[in-house]
């Protein structure tokens, strides 16, 4: 009788989203992670915070 009243009250429909995140949570941490190839690349970004390039090029000889 508690067994059907829970159950009954984990599938209504306010508490459905939440028992499925909870089944879908639980199946992450039961499952072990699976190692798959890919390409890793080391990005480096440099960002003038000085201004100077906004300084007008020089031409030479022209």
């Amino acid at each position: 009788m508690i067994v059907k009243r829970l159950v009954r009250g984990l599938l209504d429909k306010q508490s459905l989203a939440i028992t499925i995140a909870l089944v879908l949570l639980l199946a992450a941490l039961a499952i072990p992670s699976l190692k798959i190839p890919r390409n890793t690349y080391t990005y480096l970004v440099f960002f003038d915070i000085s201004q100077s390039m906004n300084v007008e090029d020089y031409e030479l000889d022209g």
